[in-house]
């Protein structure tokens, strides 16, 4: 967990694993955990009965999330397995798209989806909540990502919209946003492909 002057510093990742739990970062950044804080069981819908927690000879139970660690063991967590956009055989973590535009002063709100491209698989597409006056361009954001992104993680196209649709959590809705985005319209245009690679 993180420490409270991280939160409050606004450091990235979650912090250390916690006394007594060990995590493992598998193939593609899947999260594995194991140790003492481990449920005993789960719940897979309601009116299920209590299932044990499915691990490995080992004790290690495979999570649905996506992470990175750090040098100084710090764990990052990039997202969902079933939220990972596949653009061009790169995979893309949304919410690493979404921390760059929300560092940008002109954004308050990012959320980032993949929809279906017949070239590249799915493409980048961002729905951005802009502040200030004069809010940040599609260009401006986009010369912003590929400052801090590699070309094939940077979206290639941005909409503007007043507010995004979140879960009760508060987090990004992304089935939701990907069905908004994908309906062309005065305030949704079409996302344009990327039409070679120097250009993802």
């Amino acid at each position: 967990t993180a420490p409270p002057e991280d939160v409050a510093a606004g450091a990235e990742g979650v912090g250390l694993p916690l006394s007594g739990m060990e995590v493992a970062v598998g193939e593609e950044g899947r999260l594995s955990v194991r140790g003492a804080f481990l449920a005993s069981g789960v719940v897979e819908g309601p009116g299920s009965d209590l299932a044990p927690v499915p691990t490995d000879d080992d004790g290690w139970y495979a999570t649905q999330d996506v992470g990175q660690e750090g040098r100084d063991g710090r764990l990052r967590i990039l997202g969902r397995r079933d939220e990972i956009i596949v653009s061009g055989g790169t995979n893309v973590h949304p919410l690493e798209v979404e921390d760059v535009l929300t560092r940008h002063d002109g954004v308050s709100g990012a959320g980032v989806v993949g929809l279906p491209d017949e070239r590249w698989g799915e493409v980048v597409v961002a729905a951005v909540v802009p502040q200030g006056e004069p809010p940040p361009s599609e260009g401006v954001l986009k010369r912003w990502c590929r400052n801090h992104l590699t070309r094939s993680r940077c979206p290639t196209h941005i909409v503007f919209l007043p507010e995004l649709p979140l879960t009760r959590s508060g987090k990004v809705a992304r089935r939701r946003l990907a069905a908004l985005l994908s309906r062309p319209g005065p305030t949704v245009p079409a996302a344009a492909s990327p039409t070679s690679n120097h250009e993802r």
